[in-house]
């Protein structure tokens, strides 16, 4: 009879909220949404303040939308800076979880575990829950993002052994040092893929007098960028077309993956001293085994080539990059869904209830 009753419930749902993209594993589905974290809105000036586009749609207007349209990115640093932009969005991408094939239909809204940065203040955390309960889910589950992708990269957070965790996401780079289910020592940095995308822009500005379309320098860095030198790429090249702010013309410039590494290599070496200084806070009895397992990095911009040979080099430990190290927060999340035991440990219910 449980069973029947269950076939009428919702989804349970493991959400990367993350500053640049959303990211949704459905239960029994696998990745249903993966899409940019952005809306296109009529200015109220305008308008009624209608969406006219969401997410990859969305995304490619940036730059080119007119006067009477803005472009809304509602989550930044993994908090709800735009409550009405983010409700709109999501709802839109539950719509389309909604619309799956399914034997029976969806009577209660679903359950949902959401990714919430390790820093978040009680304020964060209850806009963010806040904002699941809106959009109809009938449970909500906060798990600090250093767990969900330790747990998502395969690491047994419960064991005493611990865990080096560095989730590096958009906007946000989270350090953690995990044991016994919990976090012992953990830091939250505010630079990210974004973060290098802009270093990239002052530097090629500075550098070469040419101003680049945000889309034009994240596909440089994506085609052509490292922190390491890579065989395959050293002799690659890229010509890119953007303003030349001497004389507001039009402009092509041929650049190398030396060039792009030059400028991306001082933010990386500032997570990495990061990364040091959490190191040297964590417990000496866990040192040991950091130097057996090493350390594991997840998130998108740690898909960027170099960044394991370079923290293994600056660090003297090993260094992994988890396998799709961009799904690593929502597959810890669908994991966390077949242990009931373990996220009754993880989730966050402080102030919450």
């Amino acid at each position: 009879m449980a069973n029947f009753f269950a076939s009428f419930a919702g989804y349970d749902l493991a959400v990367d909220l993350g500053s640049q993209t959303t990211r949704i594993m459905v239960r029994g589905k696998g990745l249903i949404i993966e899409e940019p974290t952005v809306i296109a809105r009529q200015k109220k000036r305008f308008g009624k303040g209608k969406v006219v586009a969401f997410g990859q749609a969305a995304a490619r207007m940036i730059g080119r939308q007119p006067a009477n349209l803005e472009i809304i990115f509602p989550i930044r640093h993994g908090v709800v800076v735009d409550f009405e932009a983010a409700y709109a969005l999501l709802d839109h991408f539950l719509e389309v979880i909604r619309d799956l094939p399914r034997r029976w239909p969806q009577l209660l809204g679903p359950r949902v575990i959401v990714g919430i940065g390790s820093e978040a203040t009680e304020v964060e955390r209850r806009a963010v829950k806040a904002l699941w309960q809106q959009l109809g889910a009938r449970q909500v589950f906060l798990v600090n993002k250093p767990l969900l992708a330790a747990i998502g990269a395969g690491l047994a957070i419960e064991e005493t052994n611990g865990g080096f965790i560095v989730d590096l996401g958009a906007t946000t780079t989270e350090i953690a040092v995990i044991s016994l289910g919990g976090i012992v020592v953990g830091r939250a940095l505010k630079l990210g893929g974004e973060t290098a995308d802009q270093h990239l822009l002052n530097f090629l500005r500075l550098k070469y007098g040419l101003l680049l379309g945000a889309s034009t320098v994240r596909h440089l860095k994506e085609k052509i960028g490292s922190l390491t030198p890579q065989k395959k790429k050293e002799e690659a090249s890229l010509v890119v077309r953007g303003r030349d702010l001497a004389s507001g013309l039009p402009r092509s410039l041929r650049l190398r993956p030396v060039e792009i590494r030059e400028a991306l290599v001082p933010l990386a070496q500032e997570i990495v001293l990061a990364i040091r200084e959490v190191l040297e806070e964590a417990p000496p009895e866990l040192t040991p085994n950091f130097l057996e397992q090493g350390l594991f990095l997840a998130g998108g911009f740690s898909q960027l080539p170099g960044w394991p040979e370079m923290v293994s080099q600056e660090l003297k430990m090993p260094a992994w990059r988890v396998e799709k190290p961009n799904l690593a927060l929502v597959r810890g999340g669908l994991a966390l869904w077949k242990n009931p035991q373990l996220l009754a440990k993880v989730k966050l219910v402080a102030g919450l209830q």
